[in-house]
């Protein structure tokens, strides 16, 4: 869905973040070229492609952290095209970085208090995931620089939930995971945003996981939305689709 000034989406459902018409890039180059989406409250949502395509400027120019512009922005029936990243995020988006999402010289205990606390709660129904957590959370002392990356991707996934964001866009949440742990992620996550009255916006690498777990996806090509796919099922449909958009 190449950006087109004439073209309006329809944003009918109020309680959805929407974004038409989006370009984003770093020192006057843009990177993404003018794309327009849409997740709503209950909906998991991927946003797949290659290395470079794109995808992690797409989800800061959304959050307003780097150069971006676009012809709206909207979260719920707040119009957020010209507004700071503060004002973003009261309006109800919150965001995980793929790069560390921690404060590395400061303790585990002092991450989560600059970030409002741990709620474990979420995590309960997953026996690996929860374990893991509350065994980083016990840990309160330690700099989180001396965590694992994985363990440090674990604790930046619990400072990003804490303000429990309305639409939550999340950029590779489970680099440097085992198999087991990134599912459990991929079901936390896809559980948050189905009974929780939030959407998810999500990047990952693992197409297969997107294709079951996701309502539908986005994919990008060298900063365009190429096409839009239906997923849900366990038919890996996004490996296909993006091998038939790079053709």
């Amino acid at each position: 869905m190449r950006g087109d000034p004439n073209k309006t989406m329809n944003t009918g459902r109020k309680e959805s973040l929407s974004v038409e018409n989006l370009y984003a890039g770093y020192r006057g180059n843009m990177v993404v070229q003018g794309i327009s989406l849409q997740i709503a409250i209950g909906e998991f949502v991927g946003l797949v492609g290659h290395n470079g395509s794109g995808k992690s400027t797409a989800l800061l120019g959304m959050a307003g952290l780097v150069q971006h512009k676009c012809t709206n922005l909207r979260i719920d029936e707040c119009d957020c095209t010209s507004t700071s990243v503060r004002k973003r995020k009261l309006a109800g988006l919150g965001i995980l970085l793929q790069r560390d999402a921690v404060f590395p010289n400061l303790s585990i205990e002092l991450n989560l208090l600059l970030s409002g606390g741990a709620d474990l709660n979420r995590f309960r129904p997953y026996s690996q995931l929860y374990d893991i957590a509350k065994e980083i959370t016990n840990r309160k002392s330690v700099p989180a620089g001396l965590l694992s990356g994985g363990e440090r991707r674990l604790l930046g996934l619990l400072m990003s939930m804490a303000s429990s964001p309305r639409y939550f866009i999340v950029d590779e949440p489970t680099l440097g995971m085992d198999a087991d742990l990134e599912v459990e992620i991929i079901e936390m996550l896809r559980n948050y945003a189905h009974v929780s009255n939030t959407a998810v916006l999500l990047v990952s690498h693992n197409l297969e996981l997107v294709s079951q777990k996701c309502n539908r996806a986005y994919i990008i090509k060298e900063g365009f939305i190429s096409k839009e796919v239906v997923c849900g099922t366990t038919e890996n449909k996004l490996t296909t689709e993006l091998q038939i958009s790079q053709s």
